[in-house]
């Protein structure tokens, strides 16, 4: 009986053997995905856009700080990207594009419609007040912060109530009783 035993536990240990190395190759594979969810792996095209958008972003801040201040954000003045398309470098490091790109970051920024709510006036490149802010501009700055603010209580939320509204019809209860 030992023999025909032995035999058994050598296959059955055999097979877990090989079911284990499918089993990391396919964790391995998962974890790749994972991977490059997690850390966004970027392609060449990316990077080369990331290192753009970086450059332009620190070459506003640097040229104009009365104007452009991450930490502290002033109200821009309507149009502001035809007042720096004038002040680009001549070498053309710099593009158009990468200034509206840059500027529409900015100001979807919290700090930025904070900012707005906050102040009076719009400001210039140079930092001096121009033109009022107009009270609609202070209510959709108020809407937004309104929405970013709920977004942001959502996700602090427990995913039950996102369980319950499963694409199947039924909640994880009536999944257990059935």
């Amino acid at each position: 009986m030992k023999s025909m035993s032995e035999p058994l536990v050598n296959r059955s240990s055999e097979n877990q053997r090989e079911e284990g190395s499918t089993k990391d190759k396919f964790s391995e594979k998962t974890f790749q995905k994972k991977k490059k969810k997690i850390f966004k792996i970027l392609n060449p095209e990316q990077k080369a856009k990331r290192e753009t958008f970086k450059k332009t972003l620190t070459w506003l801040c640097e040229r104009f700080p009365q104007c452009f201040n991450l930490s502290s954000p002033k109200p821009l003045k309507k149009h502001i990207e035809v007042d720096i398309f004038s002040h680009l470098p001549k070498d053309g490091s710099l593009s158009r594009r990468s200034i509206r790109i840059v500027i529409a970051f900015y100001v979807k920024q919290s700090a930025y419609q904070r900012s707005i709510l906050e102040n009076t006036h719009r400001f210039n490149l140079e930092g001096f007040a121009i033109e009022e802010i107009e009270s609609s501009h202070k209510e959709y700055a108020k809407t937004v912060l309104e929405q970013k603010e709920s977004r942001k209580y959502l996700l602090k939320q427990p995913h039950k109530e996102i369980l319950s509204d499963h694409k199947f019809g039924y909640n994880q209860q009536t999944k257990r009783e059935l």
